[in-house]
C-alpha cells in the first residue's frame, strides 16, 4: 500500500486502485464508534489523545477481545477513536488494526465510503 498525504486529500493505493479521502469533508468519520481490539489501549497508551471513560466489551475475534472505546459520554455520535488526533489522523497508522486497514476496500456497501473525492 502507498500512501501520498497532502493538506486536503489522503491518496491511498489499495490493490492496485485508488483511494481519494478528504478528511476535511468527512471529518473522519470512519473513526468514530469504530471497534477496536482493546489490548491496542494498554500497548499505545503514550499514543491516546481522547480520553477513553469506559469501554463496552464485544467479544473475542481471533482470541483478543474487542469492544467500543467510549471517549464521549455525552454525545456518542462524537466518539472518537481514541487514537483519532484533532487534525484527524490517526496517531497509530503503522499499527492501526485489520479493521481500520480494510475500510473502504471491500466491495460491501458498509464497507465502502460516500465521501471519497
Amino acid at each position: 500500500m502507498r500512501i501520498n498525504s497532502n493538506l486536503q486529500t489522503k491518496n491511498v493505493n489499495f490493490y492496485g486502485s485508488p483511494k481519494l479521502c478528504n478528511i476535511f469533508k468527512c471529518k473522519a468519520n470512519c473513526c468514530k464508534n469504530a471497534p477496536l481490539p482493546l489490548d491496542l489501549l494498554e500497548i499505545h497508551k503514550d499514543k491516546i489523545v481522547n480520553t477513553v471513560a469506559f469501554t463496552k466489551p464485544m467479544g473475542l475475534v481471533d482470541g483478543k477481545l474487542w469492544g467500543f472505546p467510549v471517549t464521549n459520554i455525552k454525545n456518542l455520535f462524537e466518539n472518537k477513536c481514541p487514537f483519532l488526533t484533532k487534525a484527524n489522523r490517526c496517531n497509530i497508522y503503522e499499527h492501526r488494526p485489520k479493521i481500520c486497514r480494510e475500510y473502504g476496500t471491500l466491495d460491501t456497501p458498509s464497507c465502502r465510503c460516500d465521501l471519497q473525492i
